[in-house]
């Protein structure tokens, strides 16, 4: 068997795969959002509401949940027979789609219904509702950092505590607007293929999409490198592999 073969013959799981990291990312995200803004509006409760117990039990959660949800994708295509393309003079296997994908039953009640509800109603409209609350508190607490520099002197551990919040806020909302910008598209595909628009317009609008996806997973990491020294730190040590006490004790700190 050629490897090109090899490579179509494993293209449907690999899309019930990416179907499945994709459904985490879009929780993971949500879940960052509550972490912040619990932590923001809700200082006090944080430790007690967010103990490491409870997150790790969340992110197990949304992994089963990933892979019970996204079960169905690895039957929505399958490899066909070789066709030849004129475009590339070239003998490829095509991929298709199976019965189960072109089901008016199984589009209407998993992508018209479930799909739409779970992968963008939900997380849309809970990152919009915290990340407004994030914003807003993070609002409130430099007007008031403004007025208390015009009375006594605050403590220099204070400010710089209250600073290293707020600006890890202000990154985790760049992320969300960021994830938001570059979902969006994916939304409104998702309402044109359930309305049966699937002509040319459509075809290009789902190109077009998949770059932002792409965007999207890319630039998470200049966003965290333009925030976060924390990261900034992790990530020089990790790749200059600095092993020794002193990069451990550097990892440590950063962590702690």
């Amino acid at each position: 068997m050629s490897s090109e073969m090899i490579c179509y013959s494993v293209a449907p799981y690999m899309y019930g795969l990416m179907m499945m990291a994709q459904t985490i990312s879009v929780f993971m995200t949500v879940g960052v959002s509550v972490h912040r803004y619990i932590g923001v509006c809700h200082p006090y409760k944080s430790v007690e509401w967010l103990p490491k117990k409870r997150v790790t039990t969340f992110i197990i959660c949304l992994v089963v949940f990933s892979i019970l949800f996204n079960t169905t994708r690895f039957f929505e295509v399958h490899v066909s027979n070789v066709c030849y393309r004129i475009n590339i003079n070239y003998y490829m296997p095509s991929l298709q789609p199976t019965e189960l994908r072109l089901s008016d039953l199984y589009r209407n009640i998993f992508f018209g219904w479930a799909y739409t509800i779970v992968m963008y109603v939900v997380p849309f409209s809970l990152l919009i509702i915290l990340n407004s609350l994030v914003l807003s508190a993070v609002r409130r607490s430099r007007r008031m950092h403004m007025v208390s520099q015009c009375g006594v002197e605050n403590d220099e551990f204070s400010k710089k505590a209250e600073r290293k919040e707020r600006q890890t806020s202000i990154m985790l909302i760049a992320i969300v607007l960021l994830f938001i910008s570059c979902n969006t598209l994916a939304f409104v595909c998702n309402i044109m293929e359930n309305l049966d628009e699937v002509g040319p317009f459509y075809q290009n609008m789902v190109t077009f999409n998949n770059l932002l996806v792409m965007v999207n997973a890319s630039c998470n990491i200049c966003v965290y490198m333009l925030f976060s020294e924390k990261y900034r730190m992790l990530l020089r040590h990790y790749v200059f592999c600095d092993w020794s006490r002193q990069g451990e004790m550097l990892i440590s700190s950063a962590v702690g």
